[in-house]
């Protein structure tokens, strides 16, 4: 899906460098870059250009499309979500089998879901978790 502005958002927990966020939606969790992420990434690829003219084009190409495939989030609907808790800096995110969501997911070499701020994460949990009871 499109990325979703984070105004747009009933809540909204950024990672700890603000790369990536989870988006509290009133049907879906989303996991997407923000717009400091995304822009990080994109400057990452062009300046890891080379310095052959040829190969520098090639590498503006690939940056583009990868720009493209990560202006999308990940969603998740709501109604297969048994709950949300903290533990430590992780927010855990449980299916209805009891089995993890987004888990796994790495950005620049971290969990994502493990670099939240504990009571910024215990906050959206909660609000998580009131959604589901509604």
């Amino acid at each position: 899906m499109p990325r979703v502005p984070l105004a747009l958002a009933r809540k909204s927990l950024p990672t700890r460098d603000a790369q990536a966020a989870v988006l509290l939606m009133d049907t879906t969790l989303v996991l997407q870059f923000t717009d400091r992420g995304l822009s990080r990434m994109k400057a990452s690829v062009r300046d890891s250009a080379p310095v052959d003219v040829g190969q520098r084009l090639l590498a503006r190409m690939v940056g583009s499309a990868l720009g493209e495939l990560f202006d999308h989030g990940i969603a998740y609907n709501l109604r297969a979500l048994r709950s949300a808790r903290v533990e430590g800096h992780r927010l855990v995110l449980e299916d209805l089998a009891g089995k993890r969501v987004f888990d796994h997911v790495e950005i620049n070499g971290r969990d994502v879901m493990d670099d939240f701020s504990p009571a910024d994460a215990s906050r959206f949990a909660a609000a998580v978790n009131r959604a589901l009871h509604r």
